[in-house]
C-alpha cells in the first residue's frame, strides 16, 4: 500500500469508489472496494466511517459538484436565441453531466430507492425546466410567463425530452449498445420536439390564447 497524505487518500478513495460502484451497484461491499483499492478496511473507515457516509460524498462530488450554475443564467439570456440557449446547454450538460459513472450511479440509485435521484429531479425542475418552460411561452407570444403557473404537462414535454438524451447514453452506457447518430444531430432533433409538443400543448390547454406559429430549430 503506497502512503499517500489525507487529502490524497480520500481524493483517491472517493474516485475509486465512484468507479466500484458504477460498475458493481451500490450493493458493493465495502471489503472488496477496500482490496480494488489495495487498502485496509480499517483504513477506509477511517476516511468514510459507514457506506452512506461514502455514498453521500460520491453523490455529492459527482452529481452536485459538477453542476454549472451558469446554466440556469444561459436559459434565460435572452440576448441569445432560445433555440442556441438549449442547444449549448444541452451540449455542456451531456460533456459535464451524461458520463458513464454518472449514468450508471443515477440508475443504480432509482433501483435501490435513495433519495439522491429526487434531490436531482427537483435541482434540473427548478433550474432549468420551469425557467425554459417560461422562455417558451415568451416564445411562441403567449401571455402569461409566471414560472408558478407552469403546468405539470408542460414539465412533462420537458422530461420527455430531456429523456431523449438520456437515453441516447443509457444505451452507451447500461446496455451496452451501439448509437448511430452524433449528439449534436440528437440535441436538434430534441429542440424541434421540444418546441413543436410545446405548442401544441399549449393551444390544447388555452384554446383562448393566441400562440404565435414559430418554428423553434437549431
Amino acid at each position: 500500500m503506497v502512503y499517500l497524505r489525507r487529502a490524497e487518500r480520500r481524493a483517491q478513495i472517493i474516485a475509486g469508489a465512484t468507479a466500484f460502484f458504477a460498475q458493481q451497484g451500490l450493493s458493493g461491499q465495502l471489503r472488496d472496494l477496500a482490496k480494488s483499492l489495495d487498502i485496509t478496511q480499517p483504513l477506509l473507515y477511517r476516511y468514510f466511517p459507514s457506506k452512506k457516509h461514502l455514498l453521500d460524498t460520491i453523490f455529492e462530488e459527482l452529481f452536485f459538484k459538477s453542476w454549472d450554475d451558469s446554466w440556469n443564467e444561459l436559459i434565460i439570456d435572452q440576448q441569445i436565441p432560445l433555440a442556441k440557449r438549449i442547444g449549448q446547454f444541452y451540449k455542456a450538460f451531456d460533456q459535464e453531466i451524461l458520463n458513464r459513472d454518472w449514468v450508471r450511479l443515477f440508475v443504480f440509485s432509482g433501483l435501490g430507492g435513495q433519495t439522491y435521484n429526487q434531490l436531482i429531479f427537483d435541482q434540473i425542475t427548478s433550474q432549468i425546466f420551469r425557467p425554459l418552460c417560461v422562455e417558451l411561452r415568451k416564445f411562441f407570444g403567449f401571455g402569461s410567463v409566471n414560472p408558478r403557473q407552469i403546468t405539470l404537462q408542460e414539465i412533462e414535454v420537458m422530461l420527455e425530452t430531456h429523456g431523449i438524451l438520456f437515453y441516447y447514453r443509457q444505451r452507451q452506457h447500461i446496455y451496452s449498445l451501439p448509437v448511430y447518430a452524433e449528439v449534436d444531430h440528437i440535441i436538434r432533433h430534441m429542440i424541434i420536439y421540444m418546441g413543436q409538443t410545446i405548442s401544441r400543448l399549449l393551444v390544447m390547454l388555452y384554446p383562448e390564447e393566441s400562440i404565435k406559429k414559430r418554428i423553434l430549430k437549431l
